[in-house]
């Protein structure tokens, strides 16, 4: 009996699959599921770029009804086979689609496979997608589940050598502001993009302690200021040394807005290439910069790579697991923060992060050093090019000579003028020096 009463079932959901509801297209389908599904601005972008470098050029035009397990297995098979969808015929691959003249970057193309990660993505938006057109009675199953998902690529996590984290920090203390980020992602293991956010009035100088709240999103050249990864708030605990080394930072910003005759505001960003800090770092910035230092040194990494290195470290040290991962900001217990991190033999857990007393000093020379001509004009350009901008969007009262100071004003080795204590009531809070 029980086979005669499935037949009615299963024939009605042949049906639907031979004369589906609707005549539309894989295209329609995903523009109509990314129109309706809640995510961040981020996710959206990555989504709409694996629709418009890898599902769209295959089957956007297919209708929804012909895609089955077959179709999908051969998606992901050609992709797996060359992630450019190449016609197996000899081509070069040039640098820009506009007419240039070939050089080096202008190479044979050789077929590479698109990595598993992406395939994953692929899979799950795909997943997602035909998920909803089963819950709005476009199709009667959802074609996705009857393909093979793309196995999920093991964690090979490897992050630098501490001799090459040492030759890094010491590449990047050619520029303080630049070198403070780099020891800064090494000791704490911060994302790029929470550094990016940080402020100087989450620094309690008195406890060592840094709050990490939030972090700064980018899409191409727009950049805002959002939740954490994992929309938690965490608190980390700083060495000395590095806690020292922020303190001879925050003095150093101070003496340059000083000269500027602008105030460093308690809640101005740490990271900033602005002279007042009012502005964030943007986190590609910090990616491209990084990237391009390590091909400098003659490495090909990544900024990220630094947060492997701070897990495996730690671990090694012997810290407990779900210390480090409550350190990281990682979720799941610790397990997260094992895959990221690479084995290696134990270490004692007094030995210091990094190698750091012989080749950090607690205090680089640049910053003991009054800042130069060069520096000073450079710094008042740089103002000049923020007030212009602003004055553009916003009208503001009185000669620009008012707001920005002369260049003999900046020069004169006359010392920087703090405000009184009536102008210190009267102003917005500026960031105290702490002693």
């Amino acid at each position: 009996m029980r086979p005669r009463r499935c037949a009615p079932r299963l024939l009605a959901e042949v049906d639907e699959r031979r004369n589906p509801r609707t005549n539309a297209t894989v295209n329609q389908l995903l523009d109509r599921y990314l129109g309706v599904l809640e995510i961040e601005d981020t996710t959206r972008a990555g989504y709409e770029s694996i629709l418009r470098n890898y599902i769209r050029p295959l089957l956007g035009e297919l209708s929804i009804a012909r895609i089955n397990g077959e179709t999908l297995d051969s998606f992901y098979a050609e992709l797996r086979r060359c992630h450019a969808r190449c016609d197996r015929r000899p081509r070069i691959d040039h640098r820009t689609a506009v007419e240039h003249k070939c050089d080096r970057r202008c190479a044979p193309h050789v077929c590479k496979p698109l990595g598993g990660s992406y395939l994953r993505q692929i899979h799950t938006l795909l997943n997602g997608a035909f998920g909803r057109a089963v819950r709005w009675q476009w199709l009667g199953t959802n074609p996705v589940q009857q393909s093979d998902a793309p196995a999920q690529p093991r964690p090979m996590p490897d992050p630098p050598a501490p001799h090459q984290a040492a030759r890094i920090v010491e590449e990047a203390w050619a520029d303080p502001d630049w070198g403070m980020l780099v020891w800064l992602a090494i000791t704490t293991g911060a994302r790029r993009s929470e550094l990016c956010a940080l402020r100087w009035d989450r620094l309690d100088f008195g406890t060592g302690v840094l709050s990490i709240r939030s972090a700064m999103a980018q899409v191409g050249k727009r950049a805002w200021e959002k939740d954490t990864k994992t929309h938690q708030h965490r608190r980390i605990v700083l060495d000395p040394q590095t806690l020292a080394l922020m303190r001879g930072y925050l003095q150093r910003c101070a003496q340059q807005a000083a000269l500027l005759g602008i105030d460093l505001r308690q809640d101005s960003y740490i990271f900033s290439t602005a002279p007042d800090h009012a502005a964030p770092m943007r986190p590609d910035t910090v990616t491209q910069r990084y990237s391009r230092m390590c091909t400098r040194l003659g490495w090909t990494m990544h900024i990220h790579q630094l947060r492997h290195y701070s897990a495996t470290e730690l671990i090694a040290a012997g810290v407990d697991v779900r210390t480090v991962a409550g350190r990281l900001g990682h979720g799941g217990g610790g397990a997260t923060t094992l895959r990221v991190s690479a084995p290696g033999p134990p270490r004692p857990t007094s030995e210091p992060l990094v190698p750091s007393p012989a080749v950090y000093p607690s205090c680089p020379r640049h910053w003991t050093t009054p800042l130069g001509r060069s520096r000073c004009r450079s710094l008042l350009l740089g103002l000049r090019r923020r007030r212009a901008h602003t004055s553009r969007s916003r009208p503001t009262s009185g000669p620009p000579s008012a707001v920005v100071p002369t260049r003999q004003a900046i020069t004169s080795p006359a010392r920087p003028r703090w405000p009184t204590d009536t102008e210190s009531r009267s102003a917005p809070r500026t960031a105290r020096l702490p002693s």
